[in-house]
């Protein structure tokens, strides 16, 4: 599946759709801006770490400058298109409206240190633009038709990222987060090869059960690891109907298929339908996983039709697998009879999460699972602390490895209590992320 967006790959500034949900999240995007405190009249003293900077945009800054630290760009396509190979492009901390579409490669874009850019807005990685990386940015593709990021270069990293379109309505297909390899039949080079996926959450990804967190259309050797894959409608991942040599491990996949899919699948297809010619998914890998939870059907399946490939290497092991309403694994066989995927050496028990309601994925101490899903990185789980009183606020916000930012009383009946949290529970962060809170008083 494949979509080239309507709109020009070039186009400086898309205006988004007027809509509730939008202005709700531009308010909050506002609100943190301001409590954060990036205005372009202060971005130059912002820059903090050691992040090497050949290029910087800012929401607040025009793309008639010149792109240095004080006078940043206005969107993120005029950095990129003004980077070259081996540069990075830091972004101060906002909402960016707007697309990128790029075939530059070898590249970095990210957020700058202790700051969190977001962009709305789908992104195209097109074959061109090998080896380029995504770091420490949130992006909403809600507003536009495109799955929110498309990749078809090689080598590319996908790090640090909240990636999300807040289940979209839309046609099939078009609110599948990250789509790998799409239009491979037709040109070969759109098979992503080398792809990393890794410290992501990614949720909350269109309306219907084509609609994915990952799909793997065609790749080889992609790595998905450390990522928190959740409440999707269709998969957490879909290795469909092309994916070759995917290592998938150290994962929260938990609560997906609402539309009945599962939480991953190993897939196929014959050549006549969607496809010319016969696939199949083989040597994929998926290990030290937690994946739980799937609201329909099962949470590890596959699918491979009469006509398809015969699928080689497939397995599943050593990962935390329950509570799926009809069971854990389903077609361990192929229609034609063959093994589709191997299992052994997993856990079906309850891996015991802190707080699965509010997407805090931690496991509790003695869990069974323990040493499954995603390990002890340098992020921050932003830990819900709406109606805490402010002493157990700072103690929550310690032990998720985020930091307490600004603290500002309002005049409230729930006095000492936590009345509103920025950013919002549930998100990844980078280690010490500030967490700023608004508290009642008399």
């Amino acid at each position: 599946m494949f979509f080239k967006p309507k709109n020009s790959p070039h186009e400086l500034a898309l205006r988004l759709a007027a809509s509730i949900a939008v202005g709700s999240c531009a308010l909050a995007g506002l609100i943190a801006v301001a409590m954060i405190g990036t205005d372009t009249a202060s971005v130059a003293s912002a820059a903090t770490g050691t992040t090497s900077c050949a290029k910087y945009g800012s929401p607040k800054g025009n793309n008639a400058w010149p792109g240095t630290e004080s006078q940043p760009f206005a969107t993120v396509q005029y950095l990129v298109d003004h980077l070259s190979a081996g540069e990075t492009g830091c972004l101060f901390g906002g909402s960016y409206e707007g697309n990128l579409s790029t075939g530059v490669a070898r590249v970095t874009v990210k957020s700058l240190p202790r700051q969190r850019a977001r962009l709305l807005g789908y992104i195209w990685l097109r074959a061109p633009a090998n080896e380029f990386t995504l770091q420490d940015l949130d992006v909403d593709g809600h507003d536009v038709t495109p799955p929110t990021v498309q990749v078809n270069a090689d080598g590319v990293t996908l790090s640090g990222l909240d990636i999300t379109n807040r289940n979209k309505p839309g046609t099939s297909y078009n609110g599948v987060c990250v789509l790998a390899g799409p239009n491979f039949e037709g040109h070969p080079v759109n098979t992503a090869e080398n792809l990393t996926i890794s410290v992501n959450r990614i949720h909350d990804c269109g309306d219907d059960a084509h609609e994915h967190a990952i799909y793997l259309e065609s790749t080889r050797n992609a790595y998905v690891g450390d990522s928190y894959l959740y409440d999707n409608p269709g998969f957490g991942v879909h290795m469909y109907p092309d994916a070759q040599g995917s290592l998938i491990e150290y994962n929260v996949i938990d609560d997906n298929s609402s539309r009945c899919k599962a939480n991953l699948t190993f897939s196929g297809e014959a050549a006549g339908g969607e496809y010319g010619e016969p696939h199949g998914s083989s040597k994929n890998v998926v290990r030290y996983n937690l994946i739980t939870n799937a609201l329909c059907r099962y949470n590890v399946d596959s699918y491979y039709p009469l006509g398809s490939l015969s699928p080689r290497g497939n397995s599943v092991h050593d990962s935390c697998v329950s509570n799926a309403p009809m069971g854990n694994f389903g077609h361990e066989r192929t229609e034609h009879g063959e093994i589709a995927y191997v299992r052994y050496d997993n856990l079906d028990t309850d891996p015991l999460y802190v707080d699965r309601v509010h997407n805090d994925f931690r496991l509790k101490p003695g869990s069974p699972c323990a040493g499954k899903g995603p390990r002890a990185s340098s992020g921050c789980v932003v830990p819900r602390m709406i109606g805490l009183r402010l002493t157990l606020a700072r103690k929550s916000v310690r032990r998720s490895g985020c930091s307490i930012g600004r603290v500002r009383y309002v005049r409230s009946r729930r006095s000492g209590r936590v009345l509103r949290q920025i950013p919002r529970w549930g998100s990844l962060r980078a280690f010490r992320t500030r967490i700023h809170l608004v508290v009642g008083r008399r």
